[in-house]
């Protein structure tokens, strides 16, 4: 009997559990990927793949830990295959692909990614928290 019990106990804890993990992941999750954090002295970066063109990515926002830094322009047009660099330091985000950086997308003002331990997420458009991708990283 006590067996039986805690096993309830622990299938309803992972019901529960998965639910509450499903709800915050994307329909696109997987669709547009974190390849590469560089951390170094100044002008950190991060580097986005996209690997589903048919989605609708304007909006779609960088979280370094719990700030929301930079979104993907609305003018973009982004395709299978394409490579968004996303840069720590002020600039001009390009108006079409290559304007800064010859075969990427570039968005300037990302801020700051040194510290220790930090999350990185592709969050969906402004009014939600569900995550498209995201990793930990840590510049020890």
């Amino acid at each position: 009997m006590f067996f039986r019990k805690r096993m309830m106990l622990l299938i309803v804890f992972l019901l529960f559990s998965f639910q509450t993990i499903l709800a915050t992941v994307s329909e696109n999750a997987g669709k547009l990927l974190i390849t590469e954090v560089a951390i170094k002295e100044t002008n950190d970066w991060i580097e986005l793949y996209v690997v589903d063109g048919s989605v609708n990515w304007s909006g779609y926002r960088m979280r370094i830990g719990s700030s929301y830094n930079v979104s993907i322009p609305s003018s973009w047009n982004l395709q299978a295959g394409d490579y968004i660099i996303i840069h720590e330091e002020n600039g001009t985000d390009d108006v079409t692909k290559s304007d800064n950086n010859t075969n990427y997308w570039d968005i300037y003002g990302m801020g700051n990614l040194s510290g220790t331990d930090k999350t990185i997420q592709i969050i969906e458009p402004s009014g939600s928290t569900k995550k498209v991708d995201c990793m930990i990283y840590s510049n020890n």
